[in-house]
């Protein structure tokens, strides 16, 4: 088993002791990577990263703008 399944799932088995969904937020790129654990669109922060930080934040060349919250149901 790799590393990263690994420790996603400690993550999943630890936080469901204590939680009941998991919230994460990322940029339009970083969406992909939690779409493959499971994670689905909850909603967006417009223009999160250009009223927070003060120089722009750029990822593979694409200006990072808006922030898109994610979630997933730890137990039902």
């Amino acid at each position: 088993m790799k590393v990263c399944e690994r420790k996603k799932r400690y993550l999943f088995a630890y936080f469901r002791r204590q939680c009941d969904r998991m919230l994460v937020g990322t940029s339009q790129k970083g969406t992909t990577f939690y779409k493959r654990f499971g994670f689905v669109y909850h909603h967006t922060s417009s223009a999160f990263f250009t009223r927070q930080y003060p120089v722009p934040i750029y990822e593979d060349g694409i200006q990072c703008v808006d922030m898109l919250y994610l979630q997933k149901k730890l137990r039902e």
